[in-house]
């Protein structure tokens, strides 16, 4: 168990849940923050990080790498809201694709919303580690008109494609690679040091090593996602997450820990009064009360990640098994209401 920066009020009641969890010392390893808005977090972290390279595993710590899986797409509108307050990039204009990618418009709020016309059914199967095939534009030219219908802009569909296209507009709009835009205008105001979309090779081995649900170790670690970093191919720690949720909590235009990053929870709500997917977190609810969410699975790696904007308490969870019952989903039911209801009514 490893605290920063003291304790959230709502860690204790949960220690001896998290403690209980039945973990494989083999492949399930776990990292949990739990957040509040002044730099309250809680760390935890248990496990091993499964690698068969290693004879003596080293432990999971809050400083372990995972793959965030979906909860990329996070990551990536809290960079293109970031970029858009800066002044970079707008919101709501109309951009046609290079390349020939779409013959029609489209905006980033349609995009990081999943409401730009795309009509996969999300997910993509990613390569093995460090392999790249350069198939992606020649896939999306023989297979868009099955991917998006322009008579469907404004329908809700969860999309995978939609946020590939983020990431070649904007890569195509600053002429950098996506690493180079996550970080610089995220990673380096922050403090994020193990916030990467590229391969963790270089991070000295700090990384977990993939599972699948029979808790088997993937052949080569982890998958890699050619042109879909931004959709499923980012690479965090809690400890970096924590810093990311606390900072998001404080007032608009507080900066945190003397940075200069602009971004606040609210900037991720585009319909406050409509549940549903916003910028990158689905708004829900936990007792009536207004929940942003958002999950992830990868080959190899699951994640959980929930915010309560009014209690301004948070928590995700990562792990590097594609097996849910190590959530222990009564545990995280049980975190979802303590977090928005930090007075301890009766759970």
């Amino acid at each position: 168990m490893t605290t920063i920066h003291g304790l959230t009020p709502w860690w204790e009641p949960i220690r001896s849940h998290i403690q209980a969890l039945q973990l494989s010392p083999a492949s399930d390893g776990i990292a949990i923050a739990c957040c509040g808005s002044v730099e309250e977090i809680a760390l935890f972290s248990s496990g091993y990080i499964g690698s068969p390279k290693f004879a003596r595993q080293p432990l999971i710590t809050e400083h372990t790498m995972f793959q965030l899986a979906s909860i990329s797409k996070f990551i990536t509108a809290c960079l293109v809201l970031e970029l858009c307050l800066r002044g970079k990039l707008q919101l709501d204009e109309k951009i046609i694709p290079p390349n020939n990618l779409l013959d029609v418009p489209v905006s980033f709020g349609q995009l990081l919303s999943h409401r730009a016309g795309f009509v996969d059914i999300g997910g993509i199967f990613g390569t093995i580690k460090n392999s790249t095939t350069g198939w992606t534009f020649d896939y999306w030219q023989n297979n868009k008109f099955r991917l998006y219908q322009s008579e469907k802009v404004g329908d809700y569909n969860y999309s995978t494609w939609g946020y590939w296209l983020i990431q070649v507009l904007i890569e195509w709009k600053f002429k950098v690679p996506f690493e180079h835009l996550l970080k610089k205008f995220l990673c380096y105001p922050l403090g994020l040091v193990s916030t990467t979309s590229s391969s963790p090779n270089s991070y000295n081995g700090n990384y977990s090593w993939g599972h699948d649900s029979l808790g088997k170790p993937l052949p080569y670690g982890w998958r890699h996602f050619e042109g879909f970093e931004a959709a499923a191919g980012v690479w965090s720690t809690a400890a970096d997450m924590a810093l990311l949720i606390s900072h998001l909590f404080k007032p608009k235009g507080t900066n945190s820990r003397d940075t200069k990053l602009l971004l606040s929870l609210q900037d991720l709500i585009a319909i406050p009064s409509c549940c549903g997917y916003q910028y990158g977190l689905l708004l829900s609810s936990i007792n009536s009360e207004k929940v942003l969410l958002h999950t992830g699975t990868n080959p190899g790696y699951h994640a959980i990640l929930q915010f309560c904007p009014k209690t301004k308490n948070g928590f995700i969870i990562l792990t590097n098994s594609e097996c849910r019952n190590i959530f222990n989903q009564s545990l995280v039911k049980y975190m979802g209401r303590l977090m928005v209801d930090t007075a301890g009514l009766a759970l």
